[in-house]
């Protein structure tokens, strides 16, 4: 027989054994993974190569990116950085993504270099448990590295706090105190659109939620001081991201999406002025993204300074994960009036 106490010990061991067991799984679900990403470049309309703007956008490039990795796709909103190197964008899936972009000396965009994804962590440092908790919609980058990134199904918004090493999206969230009512918005219908501004408060659009009178709820604040503003809508365009623009504008991406026409995207200018409690924010379009131009479920926009003082915009559509969408990556210049 085994001599005595060695039962315990050996149950001891058992428990550390499977509590190793346990921390190596979910540390290998957390840990940014490398991802092979294609980039197949592509026309603004593949009917006329020549066409070369869309209002006043000029086109200056355009790619398909495509990845083996069954966790690929569903991207709903991005970042890029100041300098262009970096897009980092988050997906409904629950996951996060930054790639690493090629420019030339002008601005325009012309490749990727590399990838890498990983798991958006709850506030215990955990994966998300299903799609529908880890639908995130919309990332707003802070001037420290961190981001704050909105999900809807089970709304809220949580802070990712950069770490001394390593970047933000790697670590567990922290609760960032949205405003309570966006519990009650439609279940696909939450916050699609964050927007810091240059006072640091917050403008949040939600994607379907609509006062009496038609216009779209949005917010302006920040962690438990929100004030409520709307959106007035044009069309049956919904509001999908948002972006500022170094004038201190902001840039709106709306889409729609019927069988007659397929996706449309828009994109329109807000007057940062008017960006105030309780304000109808009336928004200015620039330019529409319609068959037969490359288009799809455009759902993310950034926006960067270009060297020669115009703007570079990104917008990034989101293939729902289907084998008949695509994930495009566009990018325009907008220059400003004189």
């Amino acid at each position: 027989m085994p001599p005595q106490g060695s039962g315990k010990l050996l149950h001891l061991i058992a428990r550390f054994a499977a509590a190793v067991l346990a921390l190596t799984i979910l540390s290998s679900s957390v840990t940014a993974d490398p991802l092979i990403l294609s980039a197949t470049e592509i026309d603004l309309d593949p009917l006329k190569p020549s066409q070369h703007a869309v209002g006043p956008l000029e086109f200056l490039a355009g790619y398909e990116l495509s990845s083996e990795s069954g966790n690929w796709g569903g991207l709903s909103g991005m970042v890029v950085s100041g300098d262009g190197a970096l897009l980092t964008a988050i997906a409904d899936t629950g996951r996060w993504y930054r790639i690493s972009l090629e420019h030339d000396s002008a601005g325009a965009l012309t490749g990727i270099k590399g990838a890498e994804s990983g798991w958006l962590l709850d506030t215990k440092g955990r994966p998300p448990r299903d799609k529908t908790y880890g639908d995130a919609e919309a990332i707003t980058a802070l001037p420290d590295g961190d981001y704050l990134v909105a999900f809807e199904h089970r709304d809220r918004l949580w802070l990712y706090k950069k770490p001394a090493q390593d970047h933000a999206l790697t670590q567990p969230a922290v609760v960032a105190g949205a405003p309570p009512v966006i519990a009650k918005l439609p279940l696909h219908g939450g916050i699609e659109s964050i927007a810091r501004l240059p006072s640091g408060e917050y403008l949040l659009l939600s994607e379907s939620g609509i006062t009496a009178d038609g216009d779209r709820l949005g917010w302006i604040g920040r962690r438990g001081k929100w004030a409520g503003l709307r959106l007035a809508p044009t069309g049956s365009f919904e509001p999908s991201d948002l972006a500022l623009l170094p004038s201190g504008d902001l840039l709106l991406l709306e889409r729609r999406v019927n069988l007659f026409d397929g996706f449309v995207s828009r994109l329109s200018l807000i007057d940062g002025a008017t960006v105030l409690p309780g304000a109808v924010l009336q928004p200015r379009e620039l330019a529409v993204l319609a068959s037969p131009l490359n288009v799809d479920n455009f759902e993310a926009v950034a926006t960067r300074a270009a060297p020669d003082g115009s703007v570079l915009i990104y917008v990034l559509s989101d293939d729902n994960q289907r084998m008949l969408q695509r994930t495009l990556l566009l990018q325009f210049r907008l220059t400003p009036d004189p």
